[in-house]
């Protein structure tokens, strides 16, 4: 061997000695066989690269959730703006359903605790704002069912024992002639002076008076509470009291509580507070004529003649004389 073939030799061997066994493939063998392999199965990539997706998706999902989750009221579990968590559904307990402390308003009977919850803030019905069921004496009138409520037993402060109120009678500070303008205008009279006077429920003052068109009897609200002069003086225990034939004080006293001297009032009543006499009625109250009559009563008396003053009874429709007014 030459020199100059030397390194041809070396060269040759070099190359034969990195080779591997078998046959060599070129760039573009390469890429074939890649390409096979993967378009072998065509849905395998597909499937491959959905699957991984869908895990993906999953798993980012299962993150929010836990993330954006709030506290779960029923639980067992106090957290975040609950202020209690029983975990359990009872309505009637110290914890409601919606994790807040149960509380008189709420609409839920709390059991031990309230014996009434309407849900409402009204201190009218029958159930008021203590949640214990409405009853004279709870300081709440009920509408309806009392007509005072001053939480005592004393008969003497406008409002007995039953929640039922006095009613006031005074005798008319005015005298009249026998033209009233009929029992409303004599009623309005009434009303008229109980107003001036400043007297509560001035409007709903009515003359103890009687002709063909009504009476006392059955015109008037018959109350099971106190009738008493403005100045508190009790005149009958109720309407039964009232009308028995007698009463506890005389109706000698104005609007105003002023002492009445001259006390002879229009009436025609008898005890029960019906029509006496239909002759004696001043022609329904329009007649201020000396030949027409009324009948009167004396305020001064206990007795019967409170009603009917058998001594000056029939009276000319001519003559005046006051009124015994009564609140509704």
């Amino acid at each position: 061997m030459d020199r100059t073939s030397a390194p041809l030799v070396l060269l040759v061997s070099a190359v034969l000695v990195g080779c591997p066994d078998g046959p060599m493939t070129t760039g573009d063998d390469t890429s074939s066989s890649s390409s096979s392999s993967t378009s072998g199965d065509p849905s395998s990539s597909t499937a491959s690269s959905s699957i991984d997706t869908e895990n993906v998706g999953t798993e980012t999902d299962a993150t929010t959730s836990t993330t954006n989750d709030g506290p779960e009221c029923g639980d067992g579990v106090v957290e975040g703006d609950e202020e209690c968590d029983d975990g359990n559904i009872d309505q009637h307990d110290d914890c409601l359903n919606s994790c807040v402390w149960a509380f008189c308003g709420d609409g839920k009977v709390h059991d031990g605790v309230e014996n009434c919850d309407d849900g409402n803030i009204r201190d009218d019905d029958s159930c008021p704002t203590t949640c214990d069921f409405a009853r004279c004496g709870d300081g709440f009138v009920q509408l309806g069912v009392e007509e005072c409520d001053d939480t005592n037993e004393d008969p003497n402060d406008g409002c007995d024992s039953e929640c039922v109120r006095t009613r006031a009678v005074f005798l008319s500070s005015e005298t009249y002639r026998g033209d009233l303008g009929g029992l409303l205008g004599a009623d309005l009279k009434c009303q008229s002076l109980a107003a001036m006077a400043g007297l509560e429920r001035a409007n709903e003052f009515q003359a103890w008076l009687a002709d063909d068109s009504g009476a006392p009897g059955n015109r008037f609200h018959r109350s099971s509470g106190r009738y008493a002069l403005v100045t508190g003086i009790p005149i009958a225990e109720g309407w039964d009291d009232l009308t028995d034939g007698t009463i506890l004080a005389p109706i000698n006293v104005d609007e105003h509580g002023e002492l009445v001297e001259y006390t002879t009032a229009y009436t025609n009543t008898n005890a029960q507070g019906y029509l006496d006499d239909p002759e004696q009625d001043c022609l329904d109250w329009t007649s201020d004529a000396f030949e027409d009559l009324g009948g009167v009563g004396h305020g001064a008396m206990t007795d019967s003649n409170w009603f009917e003053d058998v001594e000056i009874t029939p009276t000319a429709c001519l003559i005046e004389a006051h009124l015994y007014c009564v609140e509704q």
